[in-house]
C-alpha cells in the first residue's frame, strides 16, 4: 500500500512509516473559480482530528469520541491547549516525512 501523490506522499510506502499509525490528509484545492473548496490538511487519530486551513491560517481541533460529527471546535479552548499543541507537532512531523 502506498500514499497517493494527492496526499503529498508521491507513492512512498507506508510500511515502517509514521504514517502507518496516523492518517495525514492533504486536499490541495483552493483559489480556483466557481466555488472550489478551500485547501485543507488534517491529522486524524482514533479519538482526535486536527484540521489546518492554509488559506485562512486557521486550525480546528475535534474530540471525535465525544463529538463524532465535529460540531464543537476545541482549538480555542484553553483546556485543550496541550492536545492542540501535540496534534500540531505530530501533523508537522508527518507532513515533513511525506515530502
Amino acid at each position: 500500500m502506498s500514499l497517493s501523490p494527492w496526499m503529498g506522499g508521491e507513492g512512498k510506502k507506508l510500511a515502517n512509516s509514521p504514517l502507518a499509525v496516523n492518517n495525514l490528509w492533504v486536499a490541495p484545492f483552493g483559489s480556483a473559480p466557481f466555488g472550489s473548496p478551500p485547501a485543507s490538511e488534517a491529522l486524524v487519530r482514533k479519538d482526535w482530528k486536527y484540521f489546518y486551513w492554509p488559506e485562512f491560517e486557521r486550525e480546528q481541533l475535534f474530540d471525535l469520541k465525544s463529538d463524532p460529527i465535529e460540531e464543537n471546535d476545541l482549538s480555542s479552548d484553553p483546556a485543550f491547549t496541550s492536545q492542540l499543541e501535540g496534534m500540531r507537532k505530530r501533523f508537522a512531523e508527518l507532513k515533513s516525512a511525506a515530502k
